[in-house]
């Protein structure tokens, strides 16, 4: 995302756009915690992160299909493998408490 000139005269900040982002997931009462980070490093690797939040987007689909209550063949659906990754997950989880 690119910023222009005139929007950083302003006063646009990161403090400003991250509060305001972090003020709208702390609006829905299931959210617990948020944390908010901002890469601005030209050399980062960028296309790590791209895939970290592509496989956090999977997660979250699979387990967003898995709480919809659909009866279906496991063995046939696309996001087997991602659910069976939040599964163990969970196990792991719950077996530290």
């Amino acid at each position: 995302m690119r910023v222009g000139k005139d929007a950083l005269r302003e006063g646009l900040d990161f403090a400003g756009v991250g509060g305001l982002y972090l003020q709208a997931y702390k609006r829905h009462p299931q959210v617990e915690a948020a944390k908010l980070i901002f890469i601005t490093q030209p050399g980062a690797d960028y296309g790590f992160f791209q895939e970290l939040a592509k496989k956090s987007e999977q997660i979250t689909n699979a387990i967003d299909h898995i709480l919809k209550d659909f009866q279906m063949d496991c063995a046939t659906c696309s996001l087997k493998q991602i659910c069976d990754a939040v599964e163990g997950m969970r196990q792991m989880h719950f077996a530290r408490k």
